[in-house]
C-alpha cells in the first residue's frame, strides 16, 4: 500500500492506494473488495481493477500518528454458486434455497456468533480441498474392504467346492478392478467440472498448503493450486504420496492372477 502524501497536514487530501498479486505458485489477476482502515475504523474500500490496483481517498484524519491497513478480502467465487452459508427456511420446499444469500460470503460474523473461533470466515480454498480429501480417503477405504471382502468370498468358494483356484474368478477380478477405477478416476481428476471464475480464500491457506509438499528438481509439487480454471496445476492428486495411501496399498495389495 502507497500513500499520495507522507506527511500530510490535517484536513489535507490524502490518496491511498493498495495493490493486490497472486502469490507462487498462485497465478492470474485477483479481483474482489479491499477495504482500508484506520485501526478499527473504516476510512473507506473499493473494487480491485484488472491490475489488481484500488485507490481511496481521505481528508478527515486527526492530528498524529496512523496505522492505515488495506484488508483483502478476496473475490472467493464469483458467478459460480453451491450450497453453503445458507439455511433451509421450508423444508417442503428446499428447491426454494436462495443460492445467492451464500454466494462470495467472505464473513459469518452475521450468521452466528464467531467469537469461540479462530477466524470470523471459512476458507473456500479450504473447504475445497477437505472435500477433494474426504472423497479420495473414502474411496481408498472402499478398495480396500472390497479388495478383502472379493478375496474372502473367493477363498470361501473354493474351499466349498473343495478346489483351489488359480486364478481370480471374474466377478472377484470386476469387484476389485471397479473400485480401483473409481479411485483412479478420482485421483487423476478425470471428471472434474472446470471453474467457471477464479476462487480465492480468505486467508493464507493457499499459499501456505502449496508449500507444504515435497518439489521437483524443476519446483513442481502436485500441490500447486491453479484456482482459475481448475482446483490443482496438475491434473494428479497430491494424496498418491502420502504416507496413508501407502499404508493402505500395502494392506490392500494382492498380486493379480
Amino acid at each position: 500500500m502507497t500513500s499520495s502524501l507522507n506527511p500530510s497536514v490535517r484536513s489535507q487530501s490524502v490518496t491511498l492506494t493498495a495493490t493486490v498479486r497472486a502469490n507462487a505458485p498462485g497465478s492470474g489477476a485477483p479481483t474482489g473488495k479491499v477495504t482500508f482502515k484506520d485501526g478499527n475504523r473504516t476510512l473507506g474500500n473499493g473494487t480491485l481493477s484488472s491490475s489488481g490496483q484500488v485507490s481511496t481517498t481521505i481528508s478527515n484524519l486527526s492530528k498524529g500518528t496512523h496505522q492505515i491497513t488495506a484488508v483483502y478480502a478476496g473475490s472467493t467465487h464469483g458467478n459460480q454458486r453451491h450450497m453453503g452459508n445458507v439455511w433451509f427456511k421450508d423444508k417442503d420446499h428446499p428447491e426454494q434455497l436462495d443460492l445467492e444469500a451464500g454466494a462470495n460470503v467472505t464473513s459469518l460474523k452475521d450468521r452466528f456468533n464467531v467469537t469461540r473461533y479462530l477466524t470470523p470466515d471459512s476458507d473456500l480454498v479450504a473447504l475445497m480441498i477437505l472435500a477433494h480429501q474426504t472423497r479420495l480417503h473414502n474411496l481408498i477405504s472402499r478398495v480396500n474392504w472390497e479388495t478383502r471382502l472379493a478375496l474372502d468370498q473367493e477363498a470361501s468358494m473354493s474351499e466349498s467346492l473343495g478346489v483351489q483356484a488359480a486364478t481370480w474368478s471374474g466377478s472377484t477380478r470386476d469387484r476389485i478392478y471397479s473400485a480401483v477405477e473409481k479411485l483412479l478416476r478420482s485421483m487423476l481428476f478425470t471428471d472434474e467440472i472446470p471453474l467457471e471464475a477464479p476462487v480465492q480464500g480468505t486467508s493464507a491457506f493457499a499459499m501456505e498448503f502449496a508449500a507444504a509438499g515435497p518439489r521437483d528438481k524443476i519446483d513442481r509439487s502436485l500441490r500447486d493450486l491453479d484456482l482459475n480454471r481448475r482446483m490443482f496445476r496438475y491434473p494428479c492428486s497430491f494424496l498418491i504420496v502420502t504416507a496413508s495411501l501407502e499404508l493402505r496399498k500395502s494392506a490392500t495389495s494382492a498380486e493379480a492372477p
